[in-house]
């Protein structure tokens, strides 16, 4: 499979992340019906189990990249009390800011009954002794974040793109090299999740204060540099309950 070059994959996450609410023929915002296996109809967080490859967001070697790597956490913290304070009405209960990273890969994931375990099993063994190889290698990925946006009516998102056309090339051989091993046959889309909706019916005025939050809370860029150790296997036992294994 060919790598999207930095302009191909711009073209590509432009096209869907500053256009990405639309309500239906009937003037309604219908969340996406697969939401309900994650949260209930109250907002709180239903037992959902699963595994996954993410940067997790936290401070690493230098001076100056603790202070960007803080600059950056506060900045999302900002991102999900504007959120909140606006639209709490749409969202679920609060990801706690631990929680936050960007997903490099899924891997396997369902409801505590549909899961397949061993496959989830079967897949981190194998990433687990890739990312030991990928983790002794010397690189620095660096992230500029584009807007906030609607992820297929699931969740509000915050989205990234590679700074360079060298980390471009760096996150595609990453995400490559993880869809050797899970295949999900789709090219990555870089985020980090804010918020999730709590499922519902939502109108024309719920999605115009969202849409302006989106606008607010969008205006100001940040660029975040994550090191290979950053990257890691982690599990979840629902979608505020991630841990390295």
């Amino acid at each position: 499979m060919q790598l999207e070059t930095l302009e191909q994959f711009k073209n590509r996450v432009y096209s869907f992340e500053y256009h990405s609410l639309y309500l239906d023929s009937s003037g309604k915002f219908c969340t996406n019906s697969n939401l309900c296996h994650k949260i209930n109809a109250d907002g709180t967080m239903k037992p959902y189990l699963g595994n996954t490859v993410v940067f997790v967001l936290q401070k690493n070697g230098s001076e100056s990249g603790n202070a960007e790597s803080e600059a950056f956490l506060a900045h999302l913290a900002w991102m999900q009390d504007m959120l909140y304070s606006r639209c709490q009405d749409m969202l679920s209960d609060r990801l706690r800011e631990d929680t936050f990273h960007m997903t490099l890969h899924d891997l396997v994931n369902g409801t505590v009954d549909g899961v397949n375990r061993h496959a989830m099993d079967v897949a981190g063994q194998e990433i687990k002794v890739l990312l030991e190889r990928i983790r002794k290698e010397n690189w620095i990925l660096r992230m500029r974040t584009t807007c906030v946006f609607n992820m297929v009516n699931t969740s509000v998102v915050l989205g990234l793109e590679p700074v360079s056309e060298e980390d471009c090339s760096l996150l595609m051989r990453l995400y490559e090299q993880m869809e050797k091993i899970v295949p999900l046959g789709y090219p990555i889309t870089p985020h980090i999740t804010l918020a999730y909706y709590k499922p519902g019916i939502y109108n024309a005025d719920n999605i115009n204060s969202l849409e302006d939050t989106f606008r607010m809370i969008s205006k100001e860029t940040c660029t975040v540099a994550l090191a290979a150790e950053d990257l890691v296997y982690q599990r979840f036992c629902d979608m505020n309950q991630y841990y390295e294994e």
